[in-house]
């Protein structure tokens, strides 16, 4: 008994592998993996080439901190910064199509530190020589929270030429569902009395 179970389990065992080996000797193929080419458009049309603003935006704090050697907070604190001169020199509508167009807006200009207005140093002398509505006045401003985020007054002017030039991409042409926007130009004008 044990020997007739024993050559019903070799048998189902070597039925297996006979199979595969029967194939391989008179020739049966094997089923040859699918291949899924890519389809690439023989023309790409302005639509579909230019990136949607969101697109484009939401790679910009890993730009800046990739391009600079900043970590994630000081990148979105120095954007919250810009931002913030920039709110003050365009009008309500350029405003509003700027921080629409950049997502996380809002978190970087929550995330600008407080500056206390009897700050020495630089940016305090700055601010106090150039009065808030003056060039000098806001360098002095974006100095102080640049170096409250640990950053040097040098990267004030970096990191914005960086923000622009990110912006500025694609001809700065950056298509959203209801309109046209140039965030490079925009974020530029904004940022005029600085650079």
């Amino acid at each position: 008994m044990k020997k007739a179970i024993l050559l019903l389990v070799l048998a189902g065992a070597s039925g297996q592998a006979s199979a595969g080996f029967l194939d391989f000797l008179f020739g049966k193929k094997e089923a040859e993996p699918e291949v899924v080419e890519a389809s690439v458009p023989a023309a790409k049309t302005v639509e579909s080439t230019a990136l949607s603003i969101g697109e484009q935006a939401l790679g910009l704090l890993p730009t800046l901190t990739q391009g600079l050697g900043i970590s994630d907070s000081q990148a979105e604190g120095g954007m919250g910064a810009l931002l913030q001169l920039a709110q003050k020199n365009l009008s309500g509508s350029e405003f509003g199509s700027l921080s629409s167009g950049i997502p996380g807006a809002q978190e970087m200009l929550a995330a600008v530190p407080a500056i206390n207005n009897s700050s020495n140093g630089l940016g305090g002398m700055l601010s106090k020589f150039g009065g808030e509505g003056s060039s000098l006045g806001a360098l002095g401003l974006l100095t102080q929270q640049f170096e409250a985020l640990g950053l040097s007054p040098d990267m004030v002017l970096k990191l914005a030429k960086l923000a622009i030039d990110y912006f500025s991409k694609n001809d700065g042409q950056l298509t959203s569902a209801d309109n046209n926007v140039d965030l490079g130009e925009l974020l530029k004008k904004g940022l005029g009395s600085i650079l």
